[in-house]
């Protein structure tokens, strides 16, 4: 558990985790640089409301993870935050699509592991956007939803 008094997640501080189980509270505002990389045993990434993805290679070589969910809010993702992660569907609830960052640094590319039969889901009427936005080279499977 975690104190609502807690609003950043540390530089590296789940890093490594084998056995970790963790849901991102919704009181949590920043994820630090490489706070989840690496963690072998996440299987889905859920991203609440209002949280900035600013720091690098924040959930990077999360390799069982299947499933990412990303805010509404959401408009700027940093270099390698979803790099070597073999989701296969992701939801993207950002009518605007975030902008991906261009460099890592030596780091993977966001997305940059996702099958090519991978589905992204998006508010309707977005899927023109995220089709002609970096995010159409990473997924070729953009599928509208009702985000009601």
């Amino acid at each position: 558990t975690m104190s609502n008094m807690v609003t950043k997640i540390p530089d590296a501080c789940f890093s490594l985790c084998k056995k970790l189980k963790f849901q991102i509270p919704d009181f949590i505002q920043n994820l630090g640089y490489c706070s989840f990389s690496s963690c072998e045993s996440l299987e889905e990434i859920v991203i609440p409301n209002g949280v900035s993805l600013n720091n690098g290679s924040i959930f990077s070589d999360c390799i069982n993870v299947k499933t990412i969910t990303l805010p509404s809010t959401l408009t700027y993702i940093s270099p390698s935050v979803f790099s070597n992660i073999p989701a296969n569907v992701v939801y993207c609830y950002a009518v605007a699509p975030p902008a991906l960052a261009k460099y890592s640094y030596g780091g993977g590319m966001n997305f940059n592991s996702v099958d090519k039969t991978a589905k992204l889901y998006v508010p309707m009427g977005s899927s023109d956007a995220y089709r002609k936005s970096d995010w159409g080279k990473y997924f070729s499977n953009i599928i509208e939803i009702d985000n009601k």
